[in-house]
């Protein structure tokens, strides 16, 4: 997976590369801008709600010009994009309501096709073992 700007790894840029190594491929993890007024990528996770599987997003999304926006294809599939949700983003009583401008990112994500996830990252940030950070993603993504 290819990063581009700072050597250093942003906590972001950690999450997407485990969720790549727990999904076992790193095909089916695309990271990209979706939306052309938002400058944050996102990463984007194709599956195939009948067999379970994971199929690579880049084959559908790297038809679509750069400066436009990248809408979920129509194709069956689900289309999800997961976002990390810092400490500033959501509150931290029992409701963990999304705020800001990760609230709005979110809407917009739902109107052009895609399912978002927000990983709280002090939640993924807390989780130790590889197992237990499998068990949760594929909690979010097979509900």
């Amino acid at each position: 997976m290819k990063f581009y700007g700072s050597l250093k790894k942003s906590d972001s840029d950690k999450i997407i590369t485990e969720v790549a190594h727990i999904i076992k491929s790193e095909a089916a993890v695309h990271v990209d801008s979706i939306m052309l007024h938002i400058a944050k990528t996102h990463v984007i996770v194709r599956l195939d709600p009948e067999t379970k599987e994971f199929l690579s997003p880049s084959e559908k999304l790297s038809n679509i010009p750069a400066g436009t926006i990248k809408y979920a294809p129509d194709d069956d599939k689900k289309w999800y994009v997961l976002s990390i949700g810092s400490k500033n983003i959501i509150t931290r009583d029992e409701s963990h309501k999304i705020t800001g401008i990760l609230a709005n990112d979110i809407r917009q994500l739902e109107c052009i096709g895609y399912t978002p996830i927000v990983i709280p990252q002090y939640e993924w940030n807390n989780m130790f073992e590889e197992g237990v950070k499998q068990k949760y993603l594929k909690n979010l993504l097979f509900r």
